[in-house]
């Protein structure tokens, strides 16, 4: 059977959701996690993000709750939870690198470098953005990028 890879750009929401999903848990098994995941129905849910928990092997200590986002983006549901949040930024000096962040610094830092909370759709509950580059290079310099994402026949030549 020949395979024809379709650019991300042309896959559906769900199929999105389920590249993010893979990439985030395959990225997170370089740190020692792997990932459960816990719901991602659109069809009965409506939420096309992914839920799931982030397990370390030998400290489950340090095991933490996961939204998995296909963009930069900041919720009020997440809020007190102890949610992280692991996206990729697709655009600007760092197009191919996932970062992971817990939620709260998440909002500290799109207040602080973007004004995310001064905007309506924060006032209804939630911001996201194709398009953050000023927040994406204070995630890269504060530390949360956790590795970039690497094709297949990339990582093939290796």
């Amino acid at each position: 059977m020949k395979l024809e890879k379709k650019p991300y750009a042309e896959l559906s929401d769900s199929q999105k959701g389920c590249h993010n999903y893979y990439e985030a848990a395959r990225l997170l098994t370089l740190y020692g996690y792997r990932c459960t995941e816990l719901s991602r129905d659109p069809e009965q849910t409506g939420d096309r993000r992914t839920a799931c928990v982030a397990v370390h092997e030998t400290d489950p200590a340090r095991s933490f709750p996961l939204r998995i986002e296909a963009r930069p983006c900041i919720d009020v549901t997440y809020q007190g939870r102890n949610i992280h949040v692991a996206f990729p930024a697709r655009s600007g000096k760092h197009p191919r690198a996932w970062f992971l962040i817990p939620h709260e610094e998440m909002v500290e830092l799109a207040t602080t470098h973007a004004n995310w909370t001064n905007t309506d759709s924060w006032q209804k509950g939630r911001y996201s953005t194709n398009s953050a580059p000023s927040l994406v290079d204070a995630l890269h310099e504060k530390g949360y990028r956790i590795a970039y994402a690497i094709d297949a026949e990339e990582e093939a030549a290796e």
